[in-house]
């Protein structure tokens, strides 16, 4: 399996303090009346040591077998092999879900399942926290293309989202949309130096793109996420 492979060669610990959702989830949980969270795709569990470090009960699923044994090396509890499209829950069971990298890996009809799968297990009043890769990011507009011209890319089918199309499919799958915006993690750069340009080239292409992000705000950045709310 392709995420087996993935996680066999990383799944380090990462400090969440340092990822650009890591503010989302503080000012989400400081909203209070959250206590069950589920985090599908948690892969080697940086979000989940996290949460069950301050007490909350976090619960994390992935596909990968690899993913979760490293997850249970840092002593995290509560993981479950499963797939994101039937999740093995009873309704309304969590107050919040994290789903970060996930979605854009699904053709439609299975984004439509775990959408529905997500509505299905969260409560009353719950939110849920999606974030994906920018359709207007370096990465999705000149790094994937080349990638996949030269087979080169590691995470098999991937899209991007712009936050237009990512709105509109969670408001189609019954969900409110209390917030929404871009992020930046710093991949763009990264991806862009493995490229064969020269290191001005890089740097006049990154200058540009700043300027255009402080233009743009809400349309460019690495991630698009979404905060949204069930009623």
């Amino acid at each position: 399996m392709i995420w087996d492979k993935l996680w066999y060669e990383t799944g380090k610990i990462e400090k969440i303090n340092k990822r650009p959702e890591y503010p989302l989830l503080v000012h989400t949980l400081k909203r209070g009346k959250i206590n069950r969270i589920l985090d599908v795709g948690c892969g080697s569990g940086s979000w989940l040591f996290h949460l069950q470090k301050t007490n909350y009960d976090a619960i994390g699923v992935d596909i990968s077998k690899v993913a979760l044994h490293k997850a249970s090396l840092y002593g995290i509890k509560n993981l479950m092999l499963a797939d994101a499209r039937f999740l093995p829950f009873r309704k309304e069971k969590f107050d919040l879900i994290l789903c970060f990298g996930l979605v854009e890996h699904f053709r439609k009809k299975d984004r439509l399942l775990i959408y529905h799968c997500f509505y299905e297990v969260l409560s009353k009043r719950g939110r849920l926290i999606v974030d994906v890769p920018n359709l207007f990011s370096l990465r999705s507009l000149l790094i994937l293309p080349i990638l996949r011209l030269t087979r080169k890319t590691k995470y098999g089918y991937e899209r991007g989202y712009s936050i237009k199309k990512l709105f509109s499919e969670f408001l189609d799958a019954g969900f409110i949309i209390v917030e929404y915006g871009t992020l930046d993690s710093g991949a763009d750069i990264f991806y862009f130096n493995i490229l064969p340009f020269g290191f001005y080239i890089v740097k006049l292409i990154k200058s540009y793109y700043a300027m255009i992000k402080k233009i743009l705000p809400k349309v460019f950045g690495d991630l698009v996420y979404i905060i949204a709310l069930k009623m």
